[in-house]
C-alpha cells in the first residue's frame, strides 16, 4: 500500500481545514495538533492512504472518541477524580479490543468524521499502531450521532463495536437493532466517564469501504487549510479563500451576541445569536446546534439547514470556531457549503434533515437558497 507521510506544516493545514468543515464540532484542534506534533517528535510516522490503494481483503476499522464537547459536571468530576487512568489512548485500546474479538488485525484506520479533534485522533491512533489513516471518512464533515455515517446509508452494520473508557472499562456490543439506537447505549457511558470514551467499530474489508465512504476528505482539508493560511500571509481575505476553495456561500457576517447551551444526554445543545455588521447590519442570525451546527435562520427565515454545512469562522483569520469556544463579542462569518450527495439521498435525509431533529422546516438545498 502506497502512503503519503505528513509533516508539521501539512498537519497544521489539515486540522485548520478540518475544523472549518467540522461545523462547530469535531473536537479540539489545538489538542489534536499538540498530540500529532508529539507523535512526530517521538519518531512516529503519520501517514494517509488513498482508499483505492487499500487492498480489497484488508481489514479496516473506524476509531474515534464519542461523547460531548461540553465540560463535565462537578458531580461527574468528583466521581472520577480518584480513578486510575490507563496509560494508552482509550481509542487505541478500543481498536485492540475489537481486533481481538474479530480475530484480525486492521490494515488502516478510517476517520469517522472531519473535525479538528476526531480527525487528529484517527491519525494519532493509526500512528501508534504503525498504520496509515484512510484519506476519507463517513460524514464529509462532523456530525453528532453515530447513525450519521455513510455506512448506515449503504446498510453496512456498525457492529461488532468496542467501547473503552479512560479508566480501562471495556465492552463489546455484538448487535444493534438499528444504528439510530447506538447513541442511547454509548452516550451515557461517555457522560459517566467524564465526557468521552474510545470507540472502534465497522470492521470492514477494503472492498466494501471503497464503495461506501466519502473519499479524499483529508486531502480536501489540507487544501482548505493551506488556502486560508496563505491568504492570511499575503494579507488577503481568508473568507474569500474559504468560499473559493469549497464553492461555498457567504451567509452572514456579524458579532456574537450570545451562545446559550446545555449538556443533555451526552450532547451539547445550543443556540448562538449573531448580530449583523456591514451589509448585514440590522439583521440577526440564529444557529441551532447539537454539537455541530445544523440549522440557521436569518431574521427568522431559513438561511441553511442540515445536511448542508453551516460553518462559523473568525472573520479576520478564517479559523474555524468550535461551539464550546464561541463567545460573546467574537467577530465571525458564517459560510454555507453543499453537503456530500450521499446525504441528499432519501435514506441520507431520513437521519440528517431538519425533521429528524424535530423541526418543521423542509430541507432546501443551499444552492437554491442562494
Amino acid at each position: 500500500m502506497s502512503v503519503r507521510y505528513l509533516g508539521k506544516e501539512e498537519l497544521e493545514y489539515l486540522l485548520k481545514g478540518a475544523t472549518i468543515l467540522g461545523t462547530g464540532g469535531g473536537g479540539d484542534p489545538e489538542k489534536g495538533l499538540k498530540t500529532l506534533f508529539k507523535d512526530l517528535e517521538e519518531g512516529k510516522k503519520i501517514s494517509i492512504i488513498d482508499p483505492n490503494d487499500v487492498r480489497d481483503d484488508a481489514l479496516t476499522i473506524c476509531a474515534y472518541f464519542a461523547g460531548t464537547i461540553a465540560p463535565p459536571s462537578k458531580e461527574v468530576l468528583e466521581k472520577i477524580s480518584k480513578l486510575p487512568r490507563i496509560s494508552e489512548s482509550p481509542v487505541v485500546a478500543a481498536v485492540k479490543v475489537l481486533e481481538e474479538y474479530v480475530g484480525g488485525k486492521s490494515q488502516a484506520i478510517l476517520p469517522v468524521e472531519i473535525g479538528g479533534g476526531n480527525t487528529a485522533e484517527a491519525l494519532h491512533v493509526a500512528a501508534l499502531l504503525g498504520l496509515p489513516a484512510i484519506d476519507g471518512d463517513l460524514c464529509g464533515r462532523s456530525l453528532p450521532e453515530l447513525v450519521h455515517s455513510t455506512y448506515y446509508v449503504f446498510g453496512v452494520p456498525i457492529t461488532p463495536l468496542s467501547v473503552v473508557d479512560p479508566f480501562g472499562n471495556s465492552l463489546i456490543i455484538t448487535k444493534i437493532i438499528d444504528d439510530t439506537y447506538v447513541d442511547t447505549i454509548i452516550r451515557p457511558i461517555a457522560v459517566a466517564a467524564g465526557g468521552t470514551v474510545g470507540v472502534a467499530d465497522h470492521p470492514v474489508k477494503g472492498e466494501v469501504m471503497k464503495k461506501t465512504i466519502i473519499t479524499n476528505t483529508l486531502t480536501k482539508s489540507i487544501e482548505l487549510g493551506k488556502a486560508v493560511s496563505e491568504a492570511v500571509k499575503r494579507g488577503e481575505d481568508p473568507i474569500e479563500a474559504i468560499i473559493k476553495t469549497t464553492n461555498g456561500f457567504l451567509l452572514f457576517k456579524g458579532i456574537v451576541k450570545s451562545n446559550e447551551w446545555e449538556d443533555k444526554g451526552g450532547f451539547m445543545y445550543g443556540t448562538s445569536t449573531i448580530e449583523g455588521v456591514g451589509e448585514y447590519s440590522g439583521s440577526t442570525m440564529k444557529i441551532w446546534y447539537k454539537n455541530e451546527n445544523l440549522m440557521a435562520w436569518k431574521d427568522n427565515k431559513v438561511a441553511a439547514t442540515c445536511p448542508d454545512l453551516i460553518c462559523v469562522v473568525d472573520s479576520e483569520t478564517g479559523e474555524g470556531i468550535t461551539n464550546d469556544k464561541l463567545s460573546e463579542g467574537m467577530k465571525v462569518t458564517v459560510i454555507g457549503m453543499k453537503a456530500p450527495e450521499v446525504w441528499r439521498t432519501e435514506k441520507g435525509l431520513k437521519v440528517l434533515s431538519p425533521k429528524y431533529f424535530g423541526f418543521k422546516e423542509e430541507y432546501i438545498p443551499i444552492e437554491k437558497l442562494y
